[in-house]
Protein backbone atom coordinates (compact mmCIF):
# COMPACT_ATOMS: atom_id res chain seq x y z
CA UNK A 1 0.00 0.00 0.00
CA UNK A 2 1.15 3.37 -0.69
CA UNK A 3 1.64 6.61 1.62
CA UNK A 4 -1.23 7.91 -0.34
CA UNK A 5 -3.71 5.11 0.74
CA UNK A 6 -6.88 5.98 1.59
CA UNK A 7 -8.56 2.98 1.73
CA UNK A 8 -7.99 -0.65 0.37
CA UNK A 9 -10.77 -2.62 -0.55
CA UNK A 10 -9.88 -6.88 -1.02
CA UNK A 11 -12.71 -8.72 -2.66
CA UNK A 12 -12.99 -12.29 -3.28
CA UNK A 13 -15.05 -13.97 -5.82
CA UNK A 14 -15.37 -17.74 -5.26
CA UNK A 15 -15.74 -19.19 -8.48
CA UNK A 16 -18.62 -21.50 -7.73
CA UNK A 17 -21.17 -19.44 -6.44
CA UNK A 18 -22.00 -21.94 -2.38
CA UNK A 19 -18.93 -21.41 -1.34
CA UNK A 20 -18.50 -18.77 0.76
CA UNK A 21 -14.87 -17.03 0.95
CA UNK A 22 -13.20 -15.38 4.43
CA UNK A 23 -10.97 -12.97 4.64
CA UNK A 24 -9.06 -15.47 7.61
CA UNK A 25 -5.69 -13.56 8.81
CA UNK A 26 -4.63 -9.69 7.76
CA UNK A 27 -1.30 -8.32 8.60
CA UNK A 28 0.46 -5.28 8.51
CA UNK A 29 3.94 -4.34 7.23
CA UNK A 30 5.53 -4.84 10.75
CA UNK A 31 4.30 -8.37 10.96
CA UNK A 32 1.52 -7.11 13.28
CA UNK A 33 -1.62 -9.03 12.79
CA UNK A 34 -4.79 -7.10 12.88
CA UNK A 35 -7.26 -9.96 12.06
CA UNK A 36 -7.29 -13.41 12.84
CA UNK A 37 -10.63 -15.47 12.61
CA UNK A 38 -8.70 -18.12 14.86
CA UNK A 39 -7.79 -15.80 17.80
CA UNK A 40 -10.20 -13.17 18.72
CA UNK A 41 -8.13 -11.32 20.68
CA UNK A 42 -5.87 -9.83 17.58
CA UNK A 43 -9.24 -8.98 15.43
CA UNK A 44 -8.46 -4.94 15.61
CA UNK A 45 -9.86 -5.57 12.25
CA UNK A 46 -13.30 -6.17 11.72
CA UNK A 47 -14.82 -8.77 9.46
CA UNK A 48 -17.80 -10.39 9.28
CA UNK A 49 -18.57 -13.65 6.55
CA UNK A 50 -22.28 -12.97 5.65
CA UNK A 51 -22.48 -16.36 3.27
CA UNK A 52 -21.93 -17.99 0.29
CA UNK A 53 -20.80 -15.53 -2.29
CA UNK A 54 -18.50 -12.46 -3.29
CA UNK A 55 -17.17 -11.38 0.06
CA UNK A 56 -15.64 -7.88 0.66
CA UNK A 57 -13.38 -6.08 3.34
CA UNK A 58 -12.11 -2.48 2.97
CA UNK A 59 -9.33 -1.45 5.45
CA UNK A 60 -8.99 0.99 7.48
CA UNK A 61 -12.81 0.61 8.56
CA UNK A 62 -11.95 2.58 12.00
CA UNK A 63 -10.17 5.46 12.55
CA UNK A 64 -8.33 3.95 15.23
CA UNK A 65 -6.72 1.94 12.37
CA UNK A 66 -4.00 2.95 10.27
CA UNK A 67 -2.63 2.98 6.61
CA UNK A 68 1.38 2.29 7.65
CA UNK A 69 3.13 2.06 4.05
CA UNK A 70 4.16 -1.20 2.47
CA UNK A 71 3.55 -4.24 2.27
CA UNK A 72 0.22 -5.98 3.83
CA UNK A 73 -0.50 -9.96 4.43
CA UNK A 74 -3.86 -11.30 3.43
CA UNK A 75 -5.11 -15.37 3.79
CA UNK A 76 -8.16 -16.48 2.24
CA UNK A 77 -9.87 -19.42 2.72
CA UNK A 78 -13.50 -20.93 0.99
CA UNK A 79 -15.89 -23.16 2.46
CA UNK A 80 -16.39 -25.62 0.55
CA UNK A 81 -12.85 -25.31 -1.10
CA UNK A 82 -12.93 -23.50 -4.36
CA UNK A 83 -10.96 -21.86 -6.70
CA UNK A 84 -11.31 -17.53 -5.53
CA UNK A 85 -10.56 -14.85 -7.74
CA UNK A 86 -9.24 -11.74 -5.58
CA UNK A 87 -9.27 -8.32 -6.58
CA UNK A 88 -7.74 -5.33 -4.88
CA UNK A 89 -9.08 -1.69 -4.92
CA UNK A 90 -6.97 1.21 -3.89
CA UNK A 91 -8.20 4.31 -2.93
CA UNK A 92 -5.28 7.45 -2.76
CA UNK A 93 -5.48 11.39 -1.95
CA UNK A 94 -5.61 13.10 0.94
CA UNK A 95 -5.92 11.88 4.28
CA UNK A 96 -7.98 14.43 5.55
CA UNK A 97 -10.93 13.42 2.88
CA UNK A 98 -14.17 15.49 4.99
CA UNK A 99 -16.34 14.75 2.31
CA UNK A 100 -17.36 12.96 -1.05
CA UNK A 101 -19.76 12.09 -3.68
CA UNK A 102 -21.91 9.27 -4.03
CA UNK A 103 -23.63 8.28 -7.52
CA UNK A 104 -27.16 6.22 -7.31
CA UNK A 105 -28.64 3.21 -9.10
CA UNK A 106 -32.20 2.66 -8.11
CA UNK A 107 -33.54 -0.85 -9.78
CA UNK A 108 -36.87 -1.78 -9.63
CA UNK A 109 -38.85 -4.84 -9.44
CA UNK A 110 -42.29 -5.74 -11.19
CA UNK A 111 -44.55 -4.90 -9.03
CA UNK A 112 -47.59 -2.55 -8.51
CA UNK A 113 -46.28 0.75 -6.37
CA UNK A 114 -43.24 2.45 -8.34
CA UNK A 115 -41.43 1.46 -12.05
CA UNK A 116 -38.18 3.30 -13.35
CA UNK A 117 -40.99 5.54 -15.12
CA UNK A 118 -42.61 6.89 -11.86
CA UNK A 119 -40.38 6.52 -9.41
CA UNK A 120 -38.61 9.68 -10.34
CA UNK A 121 -42.17 11.65 -9.97
CA UNK A 122 -43.14 9.70 -7.09
CA UNK A 123 -44.09 12.37 -4.21
CA UNK A 124 -43.96 9.96 -1.12
CA UNK A 125 -41.29 8.23 -3.28
CA UNK A 126 -39.23 11.00 -3.68
CA UNK A 127 -39.76 12.45 -0.09
CA UNK A 128 -38.24 9.69 1.30
CA UNK A 129 -34.98 9.86 -1.32
CA UNK A 130 -34.61 13.51 0.45
CA UNK A 131 -34.42 11.85 3.55
CA UNK A 132 -32.23 9.65 2.62
CA UNK A 133 -29.81 12.27 1.08
CA UNK A 134 -30.12 14.68 4.21
CA UNK A 135 -29.08 11.14 6.54
CA UNK A 136 -25.80 10.55 4.40
CA UNK A 137 -25.68 14.73 4.13
CA UNK A 138 -24.32 13.94 8.14
CA UNK A 139 -21.32 12.40 7.03
CA UNK A 140 -20.17 15.45 4.45
CA UNK A 141 -21.70 12.88 1.49
CA UNK A 142 -23.76 14.34 -1.36
CA UNK A 143 -25.73 12.26 -3.59
CA UNK A 144 -25.00 13.43 -6.54
CA UNK A 145 -27.35 11.68 -9.38
CA UNK A 146 -29.95 8.81 -9.23
CA UNK A 147 -30.34 6.94 -12.34
CA UNK A 148 -33.60 4.58 -12.43
CA UNK A 149 -33.57 1.08 -14.40
CA UNK A 150 -36.53 -1.75 -14.18
CA UNK A 151 -34.95 -5.18 -13.10
CA UNK A 152 -34.89 -6.43 -17.03
CA UNK A 153 -36.28 -10.24 -17.63
CA UNK A 154 -37.41 -13.25 -15.44
CA UNK A 155 -36.08 -12.18 -12.19
CA UNK A 156 -37.43 -8.80 -12.42
CA UNK A 157 -40.59 -10.19 -11.90
CA UNK A 158 -39.73 -13.37 -9.79
CA UNK A 159 -37.68 -11.77 -7.19
CA UNK A 160 -40.27 -8.96 -6.58
CA UNK A 161 -40.71 -11.02 -3.12
CA UNK A 162 -37.61 -12.64 -2.41
CA UNK A 163 -37.70 -16.41 -1.63
CA UNK A 164 -33.96 -16.82 -0.30
CA UNK A 165 -30.51 -16.08 -0.49
CA UNK A 166 -30.13 -17.34 -4.03
CA UNK A 167 -32.81 -15.97 -5.42
CA UNK A 168 -31.15 -12.22 -3.91
CA UNK A 169 -28.18 -12.90 -5.46
CA UNK A 170 -29.03 -13.71 -8.71
CA UNK A 171 -31.08 -10.47 -8.22
CA UNK A 172 -28.20 -8.34 -7.56
CA UNK A 173 -26.44 -9.76 -10.28
CA UNK A 174 -28.96 -7.76 -12.28
CA UNK A 175 -26.43 -4.59 -12.01
CA UNK A 176 -24.13 -6.27 -14.29
CA UNK A 177 -26.41 -5.11 -17.12
CA UNK A 178 -26.38 -1.34 -15.86
CA UNK A 179 -24.75 0.82 -17.83
CA UNK A 180 -24.12 3.72 -14.55
CA UNK A 181 -21.82 2.91 -11.46
CA UNK A 182 -22.98 3.72 -8.71
CA UNK A 183 -24.21 2.23 -5.46
CA UNK A 184 -26.99 -0.02 -6.45
CA UNK A 185 -30.49 -0.12 -4.68
CA UNK A 186 -32.80 -2.80 -5.44
CA UNK A 187 -36.66 -2.52 -4.49
CA UNK A 188 -38.19 -5.18 -4.05
CA UNK A 189 -42.31 -6.03 -2.72
CA UNK A 190 -41.18 -7.91 0.81
CA UNK A 191 -38.67 -11.05 1.45
CA UNK A 192 -40.71 -14.14 1.68
CA UNK A 193 -38.98 -14.95 5.02
CA UNK A 194 -40.46 -12.77 7.35
CA UNK A 195 -40.92 -14.20 10.71
CA UNK A 196 -40.66 -14.08 14.33
CA UNK A 197 -42.54 -11.17 15.14
CA UNK A 198 -39.63 -8.52 12.64
CA UNK A 199 -40.39 -7.94 9.20
CA UNK A 200 -37.46 -7.59 6.86
CA UNK A 201 -37.21 -4.05 5.45
CA UNK A 202 -34.03 -4.36 4.01
CA UNK A 203 -30.77 -6.56 3.47
CA UNK A 204 -27.22 -5.62 1.95
CA UNK A 205 -25.13 -6.97 -0.52
CA UNK A 206 -22.23 -7.56 2.24
CA UNK A 207 -20.48 -5.56 5.08
CA UNK A 208 -18.98 -4.11 2.86
CA UNK A 209 -20.33 -4.67 -0.90
CA UNK A 210 -17.82 -5.05 -3.64
CA UNK A 211 -17.64 -1.80 -5.30
CA UNK A 212 -19.62 -1.25 -8.51
CA UNK A 213 -17.11 -0.49 -10.57
CA UNK A 214 -16.54 -2.54 -13.97
CA UNK A 215 -14.85 -5.84 -13.95
CA UNK A 216 -15.55 -6.64 -9.75
CA UNK A 217 -18.37 -8.61 -8.94
CA UNK A 218 -21.99 -6.73 -8.60
CA UNK A 219 -24.05 -6.78 -5.67
CA UNK A 220 -26.38 -3.67 -3.65
CA UNK A 221 -28.73 -3.29 -1.27
CA UNK A 222 -32.19 -4.74 -1.20
CA UNK A 223 -35.00 -3.10 0.38
CA UNK A 224 -39.15 -3.41 0.75
CA UNK A 225 -41.42 -1.43 -1.06
CA UNK A 226 -44.34 -2.45 0.67
CA UNK A 227 -43.94 -0.38 3.18
CA UNK A 228 -43.14 2.77 2.01
CA UNK A 229 -46.85 4.30 2.16
CA UNK A 230 -47.08 3.02 5.64
CA UNK A 231 -43.68 4.12 7.15
CA UNK A 232 -42.36 6.20 4.34
CA UNK A 233 -39.65 7.62 7.40
CA UNK A 234 -38.51 4.06 8.40
CA UNK A 235 -38.41 3.20 4.77
CA UNK A 236 -36.22 6.52 4.33
CA UNK A 237 -34.03 5.41 7.39
CA UNK A 238 -33.97 2.04 6.15
CA UNK A 239 -32.27 2.88 2.62
CA UNK A 240 -29.68 4.51 4.45
CA UNK A 241 -29.25 2.06 6.95
CA UNK A 242 -28.61 -0.93 4.45
CA UNK A 243 -26.26 1.38 2.43
CA UNK A 244 -24.20 2.29 5.18
CA UNK A 245 -23.80 -1.41 5.59
CA UNK A 246 -22.98 -1.71 1.74
CA UNK A 247 -20.31 1.31 2.70
CA UNK A 248 -18.75 -0.53 5.50
CA UNK A 249 -20.37 0.02 9.04
CA UNK A 250 -21.78 -2.61 11.20
CA UNK A 251 -24.45 -2.56 13.97
CA UNK A 252 -23.57 -0.24 16.52
CA UNK A 253 -25.09 -2.89 18.79
CA UNK A 254 -26.40 -6.42 17.35
CA UNK A 255 -29.67 -7.85 18.58
CA UNK A 256 -28.60 -9.88 21.55
CA UNK A 257 -26.88 -6.96 23.12
CA UNK A 258 -23.60 -9.18 22.98
CA UNK A 259 -21.38 -7.63 19.95
CA UNK A 260 -20.77 -4.31 18.50
CA UNK A 261 -19.17 -2.03 15.85
CA UNK A 262 -15.62 -1.12 16.32
CA UNK A 263 -16.05 2.27 16.36
CA UNK A 264 -14.85 4.26 20.00
CA UNK A 265 -18.28 7.06 19.43
CA UNK A 266 -21.55 5.00 19.15
CA UNK A 267 -23.56 4.01 22.02
CA UNK A 268 -23.45 0.91 22.72
CA UNK A 269 -26.46 -1.27 24.70
CA UNK A 270 -25.60 -4.43 26.20
CA UNK A 271 -27.27 -7.64 26.53
CA UNK A 272 -28.31 -7.18 30.01
CA UNK A 273 -30.67 -4.54 29.58
CA UNK A 274 -32.81 -7.42 27.74
CA UNK A 275 -35.23 -7.17 30.94
CA UNK A 276 -37.98 -9.26 29.32
CA UNK A 277 -35.29 -12.34 28.66
CA UNK A 278 -36.54 -12.94 24.93
CA UNK A 279 -32.89 -12.56 23.54
CA UNK A 280 -33.48 -9.60 22.02
CA UNK A 281 -32.66 -5.76 22.85
CA UNK A 282 -35.33 -3.45 21.71
CA UNK A 283 -35.21 0.36 21.26
CA UNK A 284 -37.35 0.67 24.32
CA UNK A 285 -34.80 -1.48 26.35
CA UNK A 286 -31.98 0.31 25.37
CA UNK A 287 -33.60 3.33 25.96
CA UNK A 288 -31.12 6.36 25.30
CA UNK A 289 -28.21 4.33 24.57
CA UNK A 290 -29.57 3.83 21.09
CA UNK A 291 -28.17 7.21 20.56
CA UNK A 292 -31.01 7.21 17.70
CA UNK A 293 -28.14 5.84 15.76
CA UNK A 294 -29.10 4.97 11.97
CA UNK A 295 -26.91 1.64 12.87
CA UNK A 296 -28.86 0.46 15.88
CA UNK A 297 -30.29 -3.22 14.82
CA UNK A 298 -33.88 -2.54 14.88
CA UNK A 299 -35.40 -0.01 12.19
CA UNK A 300 -37.17 2.93 13.82
CA UNK A 301 -37.82 6.32 12.36
CA UNK A 302 -36.05 8.17 14.76
CA UNK A 303 -32.81 6.25 14.01
CA UNK A 304 -30.90 8.70 11.66
CA UNK A 305 -27.66 10.17 13.28
CA UNK A 306 -24.47 9.43 11.89
CA UNK A 307 -21.54 9.50 14.27
CA UNK A 308 -18.20 11.74 13.89
CA UNK A 309 -16.70 7.95 12.99
CA UNK A 310 -19.01 6.88 10.52
CA UNK A 311 -18.93 9.27 8.46
CA UNK A 312 -15.42 8.70 8.81
CA UNK A 313 -15.77 4.98 7.20
CA UNK A 314 -18.32 5.62 5.05
CA UNK A 315 -15.96 8.62 3.03
CA UNK A 316 -13.37 5.58 2.48
CA UNK A 317 -14.83 4.11 1.06
CA UNK A 318 -13.93 3.43 -3.03
CA UNK A 319 -17.48 4.66 -4.50
CA UNK A 320 -17.64 7.75 -2.32
CA UNK A 321 -15.84 9.98 -4.74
Amino acid sequence: LPADTISATLVAKPQNTDAMAVLAKFSQPDGKVLLDLFDPLKNDFKVVPLGPGTAAATFPNAPRLSVVPGTYTAVFGADPAANVDLHLVLKTGPAGMTSGQLPVVVWITKQSRLSAASAPNDPTFQDAMQQFKNILAQAGIAVTSVTYRDVPGAIGQAAAVVDDDAELAALFAAADTGDVQGLNFFLIDQFASDGGGYITLGQSGGIPGPPSFVGLPHAGVAVCLAYLDEMPAVFASTLAHEAGHYLGLFHTTEQNGKAHDPLLDTPQCSGNQDTNWDGLVSAEECGSQTGKNLMFWLADETHTKVSTEQGWVLRRNAMVK
